[in-house]
């Protein structure tokens, strides 16, 4: 009497099973329902994950190769969506998203996490404005609320071009150490 070979048995099992589900299918759109997508590299480390965060919220979230997160996709802790990349070392580099009184924002920062750039809407919502900052965090420039003011590499403000409080323009100049030299307005 032959031996039956479990495997060959097994395969035919599940090329029968198939070909029911195949003959038997019905043309609709492919939906794919999960919890998360866990994907892996060759060497079986984590390099993407797509599902739920422990608040129950959705993200997307790559890392490299060294297990560092590289760039996030999802919700934050307000409930606002945002989108933040980092460089190998984990440091932030670009932020997109909510920003405080909830408006807009683009924030960058160099390779020590540092902010080096801030656009986006005001706490108050009422306005845009773009903020730079130089290596060691000092703010160097700040455009917004129908005003230009230009800091020196210490943070002492050293230019202004914007208007008063009677809504005439004005022309600002400050020394190093803050003190005005020259200031001109556009009233006549």
């Amino acid at each position: 009497m032959k031996k039956i070979d479990l495997k060959s048995v097994l395969i035919g099992l599940l090329v029968g099973t198939n070909l029911m589900f195949l003959l038997g299918a019905k043309q609709q759109e492919d939906l794919i329902v999960t919890k998360a997508i866990k994907l892996i590299n060759d060497d079986g480390k984590q390099i993407a994950f797509l599902g739920t965060g422990d608040d129950g919220d959705g993200l997307l979230v790559t890392f490299n190769s060294d297990g560092k997160e590289t760039a996030f996709l999802g919700t934050g802790d307000d409930g606002d969506g945002l989108l933040v990349t980092s460089n190998s070392d984990g440091k932030e580099t670009a932020y997109l998203g909510t920003g405080k009184g909830g408006g807009g924002g683009l924030r960058t920062s160099n390779s020590d996490g540092k902010e080096t750039a801030y656009l986006g809407t005001g706490e108050s919502g009422d306005g845009g404005f773009l903020r730079t900052h130089n290596a060691d965090g000092k703010q160097t420039a700040y455009l917004g609320g129908g005003h230009l003011t230009v800091y020196n590499k210490t943070g002492e403000m050293v230019g202004y071009f914007g208007s008063n409080k009677d809504n005439d323009g004005i022309a600002r100049l400050y020394d190093r150490y803050g003190d005005i030299g020259w200031g001109m307005s556009g009233k006549k």
